[in-house]
This record gives C-alpha cells, sequence and structure tokens, in this order.
C-alpha cells in the first residue's frame, strides 16, 4: 500500500474511530506486532489487539468502528490480513493510520 505520513490529517475534528486507529498504530509501534494471537507473552500485539489495549487504556468504546473502518480499508478480516507470512509491522501500521486519514 502507498502510504506517506505527511498525507494523514490530524485534526481537531477527528472521529473517536480515527483516533482509536492511531493509537493502536502507535501501540504497535512501541510493543512490536504480533501474528496469530492477540498478545504474545513479550506484549506484542496483533491489528486487533492493538485496538483492544487502545480502547481500554484510553477507554474510547471504540473498537467495534476502527475494527469496521480497517477491515473496510484492507478488504479483508483483520486476522487473516494480519497473520498473512508475508504482512510486517510496518504495513500493519501504515494501514491503521491511512486507515484513520480517510472519512
Amino acid at each position: 500500500m502507498l502510504y506517506d505520513p505527511k498525507w494523514e490529517k490530524k485534526t481537531e475534528t477527528d472521529q473517536p474511530w480515527q483516533l482509536a486507529l492511531r493509537r493502536a498504530a502507535d501501540i504497535i509501534d512501541e510493543r512490536g506486532h504480533a501474528k496469530h494471537t492477540l498478545q504474545a507473552d513479550d506484549g506484542c500485539v496483533c491489528a486487533l489487539g492493538a485496538l483492544l489495549v487502545a480502547d481500554h487504556i484510553y477507554g474510547t468504546n471504540e473498537f467495534n468502528p476502527a475494527r469496521k473502518r480497517l477491515m473496510a480499508y484492507v478488504g479483508s478480516y483483520i486476522s487473516q490480513w494480519n497473520n498473512a507470512p508475508e504482512r510486517t509491522a510496518a504495513e500493519v501500521t501504515q494501514a491503521m493510520r491511512a486507515c484513520a486519514g480517510s472519512q
């Protein structure tokens, strides 16, 4: 996927689901990226795990809206997309941020 952080729009009018996706991407950057588990023993998280952690930490209650938007953006079930052998942490976080930048 083509993505450049300069394209990301951060405004005061961001919807809660957009903030949830950005926070989840930050969590993957901080903890690391996991596959085939929500959270690994070392704290790494998958895309869905990161959304759950973000929801828990920030209390946004935006897991489902963010999950649905990301699923539509990647065109697949998030777990299948996240767990693809070729999928990298950078691709996951870039997709989350690009999705958050879309309306």
